[in-house]
């Protein structure tokens, strides 16, 4: 019995005011996640935190990539 996975991904228009630059406007990071996200989604996973920790690296560089945009421009997360 394979293992149940939950795969999400983000289209350019989807509103997540939580991530500045990320998925939604660099498409370099974007086709890099995708790239990710299909090899690991034809893999056999025994639990979602292998998954996760597959993806660790991926996300820490775009993530990195986002906080340096966001540093160099100001932005910041607003709370209502």
């Amino acid at each position: 019995m394979a293992a149940e996975l939950d795969l999400s991904t983000v289209t350019a228009d989807a509103p997540d005011p939580d991530r500045p630059t990320d998925l939604r406007h660099d498409d370099a990071a974007r086709a890099r996640y995708e790239g990710v996200k299909r090899r690991l989604a034809r893999q056999e996973w025994s639990d979602k935190n292998a998954y996760a920790d597959a993806k660790g690296p991926v996300i820490e560089a775009i993530m990195s990539g986002a906080e340096r945009w966001a540093a160099s421009t100001g932005w910041t997360v607003s709370r209502a």
